[in-house]
């Protein structure tokens, strides 16, 4: 088995405004500063020995990827999302989910809106288009992720798996004593029907529903199908010229949930073929 890895970077292409928009973000969310380059450490809440921690930063890359630190570090590039003659037709940045679009709002806007009413992280998303990642490419992609860090799947075919903090013993035997926070994680999506990567942030919050409903009103704010009674979505206007940034505010009562014991009772696990890890 391969060791573990200590720190995973999403790393986005350096544009102009970026540094400064993910400075603001950090501030806002309690982050610490990248000690690697222009970017934020995600504040972490999980057992001391649990890893990996997880960092936003910006690079010379032409996309999306995700860049791991340790005894065995590695990298894995979703650079293809980013797509050829620029942006797609259909692309709107407040596009985040299918037939459902909030219009962007400016950080400071959403800062005062929530000023103290942000509890943490609770996962970082990097959203994919299927059409871009077949599933023997998205398969593959997970597979070496797999190598390094625990991956959970949500569904049974892996379109949406996460990355749980874990410590070496979870890491091989897939069982995590999910009584503490496990947090923040990485959720991997391959979405049928994004035009453009999606990068989001899931913060816990200290309201109702219905009062980020009406702290964000449509089409400020919206509810994903399915989800709507969990976490309200905005949209974020940001640097980039192909991509959407996203928040999930999570309810209170959606905060206090930890999604990691979810994922060990549902029981999915990535095929075989996707993971180097002995099969349960």
């Amino acid at each position: 088995m391969n060791r573990a890895c200590t720190r995973i970077d999403l790393e986005l292409p350096s544009v102009s405004g970026g540094a400064e928009f993910l400075q603001a973000l950090g501030d806002w969310i309690g982050a610490e500063p990248s000690d690697s380059g222009a970017g934020i450490r995600l504040p972490a809440r999980r057992p001391e020995a649990c890893a990996p921690d997880v960092e936003i930063r910006l690079a010379d890359c032409p996309g999306p990827q995700l860049r791991g630190h340790g005894p065995d570090p590695f990298c894995v590039s979703f650079e293809a999302s980013f797509g050829e003659g620029g942006r797609p037709p259909s692309f709107h940045r407040g596009a985040v989910a299918r037939g459902v679009e909030a219009r962007p709002l400016e950080l400071a806007e959403v800062r005062r809106r929530l000023e103290g009413q942000i509890r943490g992280v609770d996962h970082l998303a990097l959203n994919l288009p299927a059409k871009t990642h077949d599933r023997r490419t998205w398969l593959s992609k997970l597979g070496l992720l797999a190598r390094h860090c625990l991956l959970l799947p949500y569904d049974a075919e892996g379109d949406i798996t996460f990355m749980v903090p874990a410590t070496d013993r979870e890491r091989e035997t897939e069982l995590v004593a999910a009584d503490q926070p496990r947090k923040p994680k990485i959720e991997l999506v391959r979405d049928a029907f994004l035009e453009v990567p999606m990068i989001g942030l899931s913060l816990d919050t200290d309201h109702s529903i219905e009062a980020l409903s009406a702290l964000f009103p449509t089409p400020e704010g919206v509810g994903r199908p399915g989800d709507e009674t969990y976490f309200r979505t905005i949209a974020l206007a940001q640097p980039w010229s192909n991509l959407i940034f996203s928040l999930d505010l999570n309810s209170l009562s959606t905060s206090h949930l930890e999604i990691a014991q979810l994922l060990v009772d549902g029981g999915y696990r990535l095929p075989r073929s996707a993971s180097s890890r002995r099969a349960r």
